[in-house]
C-alpha cells in the first residue's frame, strides 16, 4: 500500500472510491505503454487531454516521475508536474526544484515573439534517453538531465 506523504485523509478517500466504485472514476485509453523504458501515453475518455508519464532514477535511490499534460483549446500547450517516489512515498515537487532555469525558458527561445501573441508550446518527455525537449512554436531547446535535475542546454 502506498501512502501519499502521510496524507491519510486523501488516502482514505481514494480507497473508498476504489472499494465502492463511485461513478466519477475516470477511464483512460492507453495509446503507448513501454514498460521496459517506464514510458506511457494515455488520455481520458472524458477530456481532450493527452498525458505522457515517465521517470528517471535518482542518485540517492528512488524515482523522479514526470507527467506532461497536453491539450489544445485556443492554442496547444502542455505543462509538467513532477513528483518523487522514495521508499514507498510520493511527494509533489515544484517545477523550479527540478528545472531551476524554468523561468528563463521562454526568454531563451524567441523573446521577440513574446509581444502578447499566443504561442504554442510543448514539452516532449523522452521514451528513450533522459532529456526533455521544449518547443515554443517552431523553436526547440533541450532540457538536459544531470545530477537529479534539468538545465537548459545552451
Amino acid at each position: 500500500i502506498l501512502y501519499f506523504k502521510g496524507d491519510i485523509e486523501n488516502y482514505q478517500t481514494v480507497k473508498e472510491i476504489i472499494l465502492f466504485n463511485y461513478g466519477y472514476l475516470s477511464k483512460y485509453n492507453i495509446t503507448t505503454l513501454d514498460s521496459k523504458n517506464g514510458y506511457m501515453i494515455y488520455s481520458s475518455a472524458q477530456a481532450e487531454v493527452t498525458y505522457t508519464t515517465t521517470y528517471w532514477n535518482l542518485k540517492g535511490g528512488g524515482k523522479l516521475i514526470c507527467t506532461e499534460a497536453y491539450s489544445c483549446d485556443t492554442i496547444c500547450s502542455s505543462g509538467l508536474s513532477f513528483m518523487t517516489f522514495i521508499d514507498g512515498v510520493y511527494e509533489d515537487l515544484d517545477l523550479i526544484e527540478v528545472i531551476p532555469e524554468c523561468e528563463n525558458i521562454n526568454q531563451t527561445l524567441s523573446p521577440h515573439n513574446l509581444n502578447g501573441e499566443l504561442l504554442e508550446f510543448k514539452f516532449n518527455l523522452p521514451q528513450n534517453g533522459r532529456d526533455i525537449t521544449y518547443c515554443l512554436d517552431d523553436e526547440c531547446l533541450i532540457l538536459k538531465w544531470k545530477d537529479d535535475f534539468f538545465s537548459i542546454n545552451k
